[in-house]
């Protein structure tokens, strides 16, 4: 397994993929671990989020599985503000 490098770690999330997953905890570990082949756990990924240390890439808002009720795009966007750290409006780039 690779080490983190010392540079902003791309994170390509594909947001259908995250919807079959239990959690935005288990999808972000499955992509660090699986798909980057990081030795790092969700807390570590915290840790590290909080100093800017990843660009979140979220692909696939029209792939998700029933995103198209109110109820199921309130749901998926309070998993995916998980990710997103206080005081970081004006961060994201659309």
């Amino acid at each position: 397994m690779g080490k983190l490098p010392s540079h902003r770690i791309p994170l390509l999330l594909r947001l259908k993929d995250v919807a079959a997953l239990p959690s935005i905890e288990a999808a972000v570990t499955n992509v660090l671990v699986n798909e980057l082949g990081l030795e790092i756990n969700y807390r570590a990924f915290e840790a590290l989020n909080k100093t800017g240390r990843f660009v979140l890439l979220l692909d696939g808002f029209d792939e998700i599985p029933g995103l198209f009720t109110e109820r199921s795009v309130l749901e998926h966007f309070r998993e995916l503000d998980k990710l997103v750290e206080p005081g970081w409006e004006g961060r994201f780039e659309l």
